[in-house]
């Protein structure tokens, strides 16, 4: 029998200012209350002072920009240290984007050209709090005894990207101090996730994948492996990992070549808060919108943002934070109808975001041939 929707009613903490948590995994603070502008002339440069609370657990900061162009630049870095923790094109901010996980210390804020804001703050605490389109949280553990034999095969190709923050190229930082993300094997070599998972770039980091994370046995030893950027699509939000050694018996993704009507009944695996593989496939873990609009980038040709208007589906299942490049099938054959990009946001539409399969298909066969 199908549960009806329900109004949100997740669990929300609230700190300071009357703020509630509505990101994955964190409390908000009021970004404004803990920002000081430095300099505000050609540029902008702000000082942000790290909540007491930041001593205890890992923050980062949401920022938005108004760049007058695509050239300028928006740097991250510490109070008192030069080198900056972020260099990134400021348009990357224009709608807002959380920066890295950020150190104890006072944290500067530059854009070469244009304004800069705080808007907030976030403290990661104890647990992952999911995006819940029908306000209860029915993310459960993945059993392999209990599945069938497709979903076996489906998740022994589905791994965990770490990664540690930018800067910090020792191994020694993993896990202890990742963030983490969702993988899935199209290749024995090849792994695909979102594209702001890895952000423009794995040279700088430390990154690993893991397959054969999940509790109980799966008949599948852990494997860890090094992992490098091949190729991505910010206009898809997608990104293709080389991974080293290679995957053996384990049969990559395969596409789901039907058409998709609503309701559509889908399953979602991914790691949420990097812990072993969980399972998404509730009542309302469904196809919500059959089209919906890719995420925006900037045409530095045009000079304006652009999209693909119908590159994304919107579906109703629970996910979180981490479960960003989770693979998106039907119930049925286990075959990928799209990937997870993101959760909804306070304010928004209660259902999360995905990319179509056939866009992911047919960008992957011409990244396969380079």
């Amino acid at each position: 029998m199908r549960r009806p929707r329900l109004a949100v009613a997740v669990v929300a903490f609230v700190i300071q200012g009357g703020v509630t948590a509505a990101e994955a995994g964190e409390r908000l603070l009021p970004g404004p209350d803990f920002t000081t502008v430095v300099r505000q002339d050609v540029g902008m440069m702000l000082q942000i002072d790290p909540p007491s609370i930041a001593r205890a657990y890992r923050w980062r900061i949401f920022l938005r920009t108004t760049p007058p162009n695509a050239e300028e630049r928006l740097l991250v870095r510490a109070a008192s240290v030069s080198p900056p923790l972020e260099n990134r094109p400021a348009w990357l901010f224009r709608e807002g984007r959380w920066s890295e996980l950020l150190p104890e210390s006072a944290i500067v804020v530059e854009v070469t050209g244009g304004g800069v804001e705080v808007d907030r703050i976030g403290i990661q605490v104890l647990y992952t709090e999911p995006q819940t389109p029908v306000g209860v949280n029915n993310i459960r553990r993945f059993h392999p005894r209990s599945a069938d034999l497709r979903l076996r095969e489906l998740a022994a190709g589905v791994g965990r990207l770490s990664l540690a923050p930018p800067g910090a190229n020792s191994a020694k930082t993993l896990p202890s101090h990742s963030t983490y993300c969702t993988v899935f094997l199209v290749r024995s070599d090849r792994v695909m996730t979102a594209a702001h998972c890895v952000d423009e770039s794995l040279s700088d980091r430390a990154a690993e994948v893991i397959f054969g994370l999940v509790d109980g046995p799966s008949g599948v030893a852990p494997t860890r492996m090094s992992v490098r950027l091949v190729e991505q699509s910010l206009e898809l939000d997608a990104a293709l990992l080389a991974i080293d050694p290679p995957v053996s018996n384990v049969r990559p993704v395969r596409f789901f070549s039907g058409s998709i009507e609503k309701p559509f009944q889908l399953t979602i695996l991914h790691h949420v808060g990097g812990d072993p593989l969980s399972i998404s496939d509730d009542d309302a873990c469904e196809v919500v919108e059959v089209v919906s609009r890719g995420p925006p980038t900037y045409d530095a040709a045009a000079g304006r943002e652009t999209t693909i208007l119908d590159a994304g589906f919107k579906h109703g299942c629970d996910t979180a934070g981490s479960s960003s490049g989770s693979p998106i099938v039907d119930r049925q054959e286990s075959k990928l109808v799209g990937m997870h990009r993101r959760g909804y946001r306070e304010g928004e539409q209660e259902v999360n975001q995905g990319i179509r399969g056939v866009y992911l298909q047919n960008w992957l066969q011409k990244a396969l041939r380079k």
